[in-house]
């Protein structure tokens, strides 16, 4: 189910195992902190243009777009994953604002975007969290204070880099999400 404008509205769920949808419960947790969050820097979802990496489903960005976001880039490296992702937003008539990369993260470069909110949720053994984000700050493809989420399994410990702030780690189940700040 969605929030937002498109609230009570489902979502397509995966045949593929390997497809791990963040649930509803979470997405309403990692929503109400983040724009608690917002809030306090005065700022809104609204304009925002969006990353959600390892999109899955695509359940996270089409939640930021219900809540207002300008537009969404959902990239995965599963080709499953992308037809599931262009499928729900096919339903629920948000093609004007999305677009999609069926890839790898660390193989492509987005300079000529630049976001002001990116989702991480990469399968948690592949531990390449921090990797992502460096390359996407090295490419300058992300905003100074340019908020964002990644999801990891409960156990995963991350470091600050000089670039990035963790600013709250919430756990729901398995997983952990750390909430930060590029700065």
């Amino acid at each position: 189910m969605v929030s937002g404008r498109l609230k009570g509205r489902s979502l397509e769920s995966p045949t593929d195992k390997k497809i791990r949808p963040t649930s509803s419960k979470a997405r309403e947790m990692i929503f109400n902190t983040l724009i608690s969050m917002l809030k306090k820097e005065d700022l809104n979802l609204y304009e925002m243009k969006v990353l959600d990496c390892f999109c899955g489903s695509g359940s996270i960005g089409i939640e930021a777009l219900s809540l207002g976001a300008k537009s969404v880039l959902f990239l995965d490296a599963s080709y499953k994953s992308i037809s599931l992702t262009k499928k729900n937003c096919e339903k629920l008539c948000l093609f004007d604002r999305s677009s999609f990369y069926h890839g790898n993260i660390l193989k492509k470069n987005f300079k000529q975007s630049e976001f002001d909110l990116i989702f991480l949720d990469p399968p948690y053994e592949q531990n390449i969290v921090l990797k992502v984000i460096k390359k996407l700050h090295l490419n300058r493809c992300i905003k100074k204070n340019c908020f964002g989420v990644f999801e990891v399994n409960k156990r995963t410990t991350i470091q600050e880099e000089n670039f990035l702030k963790i600013i709250k780690i919430k756990k729901i189940s398995n997983s952990a999400f750390f909430f930060f700040k590029i700065v």
